[in-house]
């Protein structure tokens, strides 16, 4: 049999003992407590079991005792034999199973908070995950675990009892998509671009993400506490330059980042020890900016009372530079952590959320912010520059927002208002104690769906409005879509059929074209046809008047001519004897055989009669008093 060893894990000695006693009739659980109940030792385990199946004395005692509470364990005599030894040692009782559920205990860990709960293990991962989402506002789809075996379990209807956990289960969560928002944000922020490989969890797990070179140091850390789920007064982080250890303002792009990827190592300091070495606590919230301030070796400036800087200038700006100062100054105030403030005007701000396709349009958020309100700064700190609402509002809205402190702001926040929106049924403007305010805003065809937030509310109420308003208006905003989608349909299913109907006009066209063509080129070929003939039988009489009258038959000095036309007809002439060639080539044009298209050739001596002067007489050319000639076509 084998025995347990000190450097044996417990699911390597639990998978050993129920190897063992597989034919035994126990389960995952009572095999936990057997194992439990001698200390996981399994030498002791197997040994006490055996003995509890065989009959032992101890088992003997169980069955007497009294009967035990429901929440006692049950001792159950699972003997096969009566054969027993007597003489080994009594044995503790082995705890086969109980009447209620084992209990799993779970302390769960998201940056600095710590959440118990305790979970029969007949429940499943979901039941789990629900409770952690419910607590720290994260959604299911985006919780994901660390340093925990459980993380690597893909089904969230897994029974708790399938994972073999131990009683006390210790959980780092983090959020899923902690790095696609940073990348995101990233992506919002002008300048160069950094990626860095960061590794966390013992170095166990990593992911790649891109930062912009205008983030600074602090923006940094505090993304990367998003990311590893653990508190920053708990991390250390290596790999971090010299300079960007030194003062936390530094942009990326200033802090000498090696290139093109920076690795950077996230090591958790359990009982949050701060390190002084070079490597460098990862600080997140404003209040461990401060205490970090010696390390870093710079100070932090101190909130600044909104009246002495205001947000937007009383000086008359035009909108891109008063939302400039807005956010700039609302930065410095509360921190980098705050929604993207759409920079422009109000015009510019309805027109990039509902002059889009359905499926592109988004919600508006308009925020009216007064300096002198009580309820500005806590709305602000808690709402504002929440992490989830920041990263919600930047998903799913268009932010936009203005400063009513001034009367020279309210009177021209009055003016675009009424500009882009003419008379809501809500109207916007409101008064000191009724500010700060999120107007959330939304179009559907020609209607406004107009909703608020007001500054009396807190985080977890600022979002159920949020989300709530986005769901509502997702259900217009589906339809819509739909609509659109029939009607592109629609225009697309025209513009086919107008492309269809073009093209079969087209073929028409050209077939009609070509037909025409072809008539056209026939009657010219028809009308040179005749042309040609008429100008033959021209050129054919003009030649037959040209040859002189036959001799008669009784004449002399006359030579008879006989030609041999190429389909093998004979003709036959006379002709005098001084008569010249000339006038024997009209009498053969005559009949059609042009001498620029035939030739008369004589057939011995082969000659090219033709060719000869054509003044010279038959005499001359010794075709008298008879010769025989063939017309031949020239090639």
């Amino acid at each position: 049999m084998a025995s347990s060893s000190t450097g044996e894990s417990r699911d390597q000695i639990l998978e050993e003992f129920m190897n063992i006693f597989q034919d035994s009739g126990l389960d995952h659980g009572d095999c936990i407590e057997i194992l439990e109940t001698n200390g996981w030792n399994l030498e002791r385990a197997v040994d006490a079991t055996f003995k509890q199946l065989s009959g032992s004395p101890a088992a003997a005692g169980a069955s007497s005792a009294p009967a035990q509470s429901r929440s006692s364990p049950i001792i159950v005599d699972l003997s096969n034999d009566s054969d027993s030894d007597t003489t080994d040692m009594a044995t503790p009782p082995v705890r086969v199973s109980s009447l209620q559920p084992r209990m799993v205990h779970f302390d769960i860990e998201y940056l600095n908070r710590t959440l118990h709960y305790e979970l029969d293990e007949s429940q499943t991962l979901e039941v789990l995950k629900r409770r952690i989402s419910n607590d720290i506002g994260i959604p299911i789809h985006r919780l994901s675990f660390a340093e925990h075996r459980i993380k690597d379990v893909t089904d969230d209807k897994t029974v708790l009892r399938a994972m073999r956990l131990p009683i006390e289960n210790r959980v780092v969560v983090i959020s899923r998509d902690a790095a696609s928002f940073m990348n995101t944000r990233s992506q919002r922020r002008p300048g160069p671009t950094f990626r860095f490989h960061i590794f966390y969890n013992n170095d166990q797990e990593s992911f790649e993400a891109p930062f912009s070179g205008s983030m600074t140091i602090n923006e940094l850390l505090r993304d990367l506490s998003d990311v590893t789920g653990v508190s920053p007064r708990q991390q250390t982080l290596r790999g971090l330059p010299l300079a960007a250890q030194r003062d936390g303002t530094l942009t990326i792009a200033q802090a000498g980042f090696q290139q093109p990827v920076h690795e950077l190592h996230i090591v958790r300091q359990e009982g949050g020890n701060r390190s002084r070495s070079h490597d460098r606590e990862l600080p997140s919230s404003d209040d461990e900016f401060m205490d970090s301030q010696e390390d870093f070796g710079y100070a932090q400036e101190e909130a600044v009372d909104g009246t002495d800087h205001p947000l937007i200038p009383e000086r008359d700006c035009n909108p891109t530079e008063a939302l400039q100062c807005f956010a700039n100054e609302f930065t410095r105030r509360y921190g980098d952590g705050i929604p993207p403030f759409f920079i422009g005007s109000l015009a510019s701000a309805a027109q990039e959320a509902f002059q889009k396709t359905a499926s592109h349009r988004k919600p508006l958020a308009i925020y009216l912010h007064h300096d002198r309100s009580f309820k500005t700064h806590i709305f602000c700190r808690n709402c504002i520059a929440n992490q989830l609402i920041s990263e919600y509002l930047a998903l799913n809205y268009v932010t936009w927002a203005w400063d009513l402190t001034s009367e020279e702001n309210r009177a021209r926040f009055r003016a675009v208002y009424e500009e882009v929106f003419g008379q809501l049924q809500k109207p916007m403007m409101r008064s000191e104690e009724d500010l700060p305010v999120v107007f959330l805003v939304a179009k559907t065809g020609s209607t406004y769906m107009v909703r608020a937030c007001e500054g009396d509310s807190n985080a977890e109420e600022a979002l159920n409005v949020l989300t709530g308003f986005c769901m509502s208006y997702e259900e217009q905003r589906e339809m819509e879509v739909r609509q659109e989608s029939e009607r592109e349909a629609r225009e697309m299913l025209k513009r086919e059929q107008d492309n269809a109907y073009e093209a079969s006009l087209k073929v028409d066209r050209e077939k009609a074209a070509a037909k025409q063509e072809s008539e056209r080129q026939k009657f010219l070929e028809t009308k040179r046809v005749e042309d040609e003939r008429i100008r033959v039988e021209e050129l054919k009489g003009r030649l037959a008047a040209q040859v002189p009258l036959e001799p008669a038959e009784d004449a002399e000095d006359v030579t008879i001519i006989r030609i041999r036309l190429p389909s093998g007809e004979m003709l036959q002439r006379r002709f005098w004897q001084n008569d010249s060639l000339q006038n024997l080539l009209d009498f053969i044009g005559s009949k059609g055989f042009a001498q620029a298209n035939f030739k008369l050739l004589r057939s011995w001596p082969r000659k090219d009669v033709s060719a000869c002067d054509p003044t010279a007489t038959f005499k001359q050319l010794s075709l008298v008093p008879q010769e025989t000639l063939i017309v031949e076509e020239r090639s």
